[in-house]
């Protein structure tokens, strides 16, 4: 039996139940979100404990990490535990939808207004309902833009983005939690390699804006790949920086179909081969799980420091066929 103490309570969680799903079964109003360890909504101090909390502290940055925060959706605690509330960044509030425009078959593009302030590349948590939410990272910039923007990919049997699709117009209001995530632009005189599949080049594109705004002298490359030439949404403005700023260099990368531009070639081959001197480059990726994690693999045997890498991964949350609990891609 373990015994959580949680706002001078005492509360017994069952064996295997995360502390997240204890609590909530005690009546706490605890803010979650996701339920994958994702959007980060449901942080909390650990004040004294046996267990180690490494296995629920992903993504949680280092400093987090020193003040006890694990995501109390993925910490399952063995031993009697005092755990208390984070309030950093934890307020939801309210934001109203002024723009809505599909940039191709499966990406939307939603500008809020929401009274907060942020760092182009972090990410907020849109929320449908108290059961129901999502987050995306932030393309928009503070000095160009007064609202906040976000690409949305519409999954097929995705709850959440069929309901942004379908659903959510100009003036409907969101729930919003955030802004959070340190994948943002480092004010450093080093060369720059971003690298990006599908919905990943919108922090990307954010951090680029944020780096040409700071001055930043040094090479800037982008790695923005694809299935198809089509999915390369962002590829006419990525081109426009192209032609205006002589230190940006694009790379645009497809598996299956060819276009204006790219390269149809596989993306890890391609970084292997073309991008050199990766000790000397802060590094930046973007994109689903599966692809963030073996690129990282990839870079770091290449010579790539790990101190000088950000990265923000993507869950998908759409169902199986089966309607088993999705897998983390």
């Amino acid at each position: 039996m373990t015994i959580i103490h949680y706002q001078n309570l005492d509360v017994e969680l069952k064996i295997g139940e995360t502390l997240l799903d204890g609590l909530l079964r005690n009546g706490f109003d605890v803010p979650c979100g996701c339920k994958a360890g994702k959007c980060q909504s449901c942080l909390v101090s650990v004040k004294s404990t046996n267990d180690s909390l490494k296995s629920s502290q992903y993504g949680v940055n280092d400093t987090q990490k020193s003040l006890g925060y694990v995501l109390s959706c993925q910490f399952k605690p063995l031993s009697n535990t005092t755990i208390t509330p984070v309030s950093a960044n934890g307020k939801q509030i309210e934001a109203i939808v002024i723009d809505k425009v599909f940039l191709n078959d499966n990406v939307v593009r939603i500008r809020l207004k929401a009274p907060f302030e942020y760092i182009t590349g972090q990410y907020v948590t849109l929320y449908k309902n108290a059961q129901i939410a999502r987050s995306y990272s932030i393309v928009s910039h503070p000095i160009y833009h007064d609202f906040i923007e976000l690409h949305i990919r519409i999954l097929k049997n995705g709850v959440f983005s069929q309901w942004i699709k379908n659903d959510v117009w100009v003036g409907h209001k969101i729930g919003v939690q955030g802004p959070m995530g340190d994948c943002v632009y480092k004010k450093e005189n080093r060369d720059m390699l971003l690298i990006a599949t599908g919905t990943g080049i919108a922090p990307i594109y954010g951090i680029v804006q944020d780096a040409i705004i700071n001055g930043h002298k040094k090479d800037i490359q982008i790695v923005y790949a694809a299935m198809r030439y089509k999915d390369l949404y962002l590829a006419k403005d990525l081109q426009v920086l192209l032609k205006k700023y002589s230190n940006i260099k694009l790379h645009l990368i497809t598996q299956y179909s060819s276009g204006i531009g790219a390269c149809k070639q596989d993306v890890y081959q391609y970084v292997q081969e073309k991008i050199k001197n990766l000790s000397e480059k802060n590094v930046y990726v973007c994109g689903v799980d599966s692809f963030v994690k073996k690129m990282k693999k990839k870079l770091i045997s290449n010579g790539l420091n790990l101190a000088n890498l950000s990265y923000e991964s993507f869950l998908s949350f759409e169902p199986t066929d089966e309607g088993k609990k999705p897998d983390v891609k």
